[in-house]
């Protein structure tokens, strides 16, 4: 749904967690999602 941040942002923390897992913190896979989620505020 368009608007819904509370989903967006529940789904990019599981991206994130997965992502640093996989592939590491400094990753730029990582970062792009850490971009991501801090833009959600």
């Amino acid at each position: 749904d368009l608007g819904d941040l509370d989903g967006a942002r529940a789904a990019y923390e599981r991206a994130l967690e997965i992502f640093e897992k996989r592939l590491g913190p400094e990753h730029p896979d990582t970062q792009m999602v850490k971009k991501h989620l801090e833009s959600l505020g």
